[in-house]
């Protein structure tokens, strides 16, 4: 089982698309069963779910995997496919349960290797190894410069190539973004980046390398995940951008991505914000300092707008996840 983590607009999409080109592995989409659908620190440890409930949380998951996430479950719909896996899982606990509707769907695919890609899951890092000890776990790290660009546009992926978002989705984005957010989570799992990355089943990959030498990559990658190295992972199309259009018919890396914010799309206040914010794990990482600087009155309306922003985030969010506290204490 292949786990690709990190912060999320890291390239951690991209990656699973890569890892889908191999015959061995299906990857899938961003599931979030961790927090969204089960909280690891309060309910995983909890020894009375029932078949039904079960039951319930195998549709969800089924319907976020064959149509889009957070599709609205009919019920009914996948009810014998969640049957049949709960009925082949020795274990009615939520982590076996989970493992084997990734191995089934995986199956179904005629893949061997499941690949989840849900970037938050870097959170839940050490109780994922620890729960599934079979699992190989890659990280991507990437330039905070780049990842407060690509947050800062995402709401416009409706209009470059994702025409399935929902517009509550673009408004979300929209409303996530600042600078002082951001630059706070991308702190956050720099920090668990360099925790977990002496595990034996963990590699820590910066995007820029990947970018850069796409095939070294993949084959370090390849052989960390005990898959072989198939040429046509390196075909990847270049959709998903925050940036620009969609290129369904290009493929290969795009590594001009990794200095496009240096293009004026982030604004000099917002790059002396980030960089006072992440100075020091940008040292540990190699990253670049422009040492810009902002005005004490940027900083006061940047302030005020990530408490205003913060408000409408929490009223946006507040039904994603399971446990708010532990999000607030990743900004602290």
């Amino acid at each position: 089982m292949i786990f690709v983590v990190g912060n999320s607009r890291s390239g951690t999409t991209m990656l699973g698309r890569m890892f889908n080109k191999n015959p061995a592995v299906h990857t899938f989409g961003e599931l979030h069963y961790f927090e969204q659908m089960v909280d690891y620190e309060t309910t995983l440890s909890r020894p009375d779910w029932t078949n039904a409930a079960l039951t319930k949380m195998l549709e969800r998951l089924l319907t976020s995997a064959r149509e889009v996430l957070f599709a609205p479950v009919v019920p009914g719909r996948y009810r014998e496919a969640a049957d049949e896996i709960l009925a082949a899982c020795l274990e009615r606990d939520p982590v076996s349960v989970y493992k084997s509707f990734l191995l089934a769907e995986t199956a179904q695919a005629g893949a061997e290797v499941p690949c989840e890609q849900t970037p938050r899951y870097l959170y839940q890092a050490e109780e994922i190894l620890a729960a599934f000890p079979e699992a190989r776990l890659v990280c991507l790290v990437r330039d905070p410069h780049a990842v407060l660009l690509s947050q800062k546009n995402k709401w416009r992926r409706r209009k470059l190539g994702a025409s399935n978002m929902p517009m509550l989705w673009s408004l979300r984005a929209w409303v996530n973004y600042h600078p002082y957010t951001m630059s706070r989570m991308w702190v956050s799992t720099s920090k668990i980046a360099h925790r977990i990355a002496e595990h034996e089943r963990v590699v820590v990959l910066r995007f820029e390398e990947l970018a850069s030498d796409p095939e070294q990559s993949v084959r370090r990658l390849s052989d960390f995940c005990g898959i072989e190295f198939n040429t046509e992972m390196l075909e990847v199309e270049q959709v998903g951008s925050s940036s620009r259009q969609d290129r369904p018919g290009q493929f290969g890396i795009d590594a001009s991505r990794v200095t496009s914010w240096k293009d004026g799309a982030l604004g000099d206040g917002e790059i002396a914000l980030c960089e006072s914010v992440a100075r020091e794990q940008m040292q540990r990482w190699g990253y670049e300092l422009t040492g810009k600087q902002q005005s004490r009155m940027q900083y006061v309306l940047f302030m005020i707008g990530f408490a205003a922003k913060s408000m409408l985030a929490l009223a946006l969010n507040i039904n994603r996840v399971k446990n708010i506290r532990e999000v607030i204490r990743r900004l602290s």
